[in-house]
C-alpha cells in the first residue's frame, strides 16, 4: 500500500508516495516551500506519477524499475529526503 508523506516541510528535499490523490502531496509540499519534491510509485501508478508531476513533483521514481535510495541520493546530492508526517493512501 503506498504511503503519502506530507505536512510540515523545510528546505530539505521531500519524499512522497503517490497515494490515492497524487496531486495532494506534491501541492502541499510545494506550498510549504519544498524545492525538490520526489514522488515514488509502482509501474501500475504511471498515470498517478504523471499527475504528481503536473501538481509540482520535481522527480518521480518507479520503485520497480529503479533503486529508490540510490535515485534519491543522486537527485539530492547525497542529502536523501526529509519527511515529517505519514498518512495511508
Amino acid at each position: 500500500m503506498p504511503v503519502e508523506m506530507t505536512t510540515h516541510l523545510d528546505a530539505q528535499p521531500s519524499g512522497l508516495g503517490v497515494g490515492a490523490q497524487p496531486g495532494r502531496g506534491p501541492r502541499a509540499a510545494k506550498e510549504a516551500g519544498a524545492e525538490t519534491i520526489i514522488v515514488t510509485g509502482l509501474a501500475k501508478d504511471a498515470r498517478k506519477l504523471e499527475l504528481a508531476r503536473q501538481f509540482g513533483a520535481t522527480h518521480t521514481i518507479d520503485v520497480e524499475q529503479e533503486d529508490t535510495v540510490e535515485r534519491v541520493r543522486e537527485i539530492t546530492g547525497g542529502a536523501l529526503a526529509g519527511v515529517s508526517g505519514l498518512s495511508r493512501a
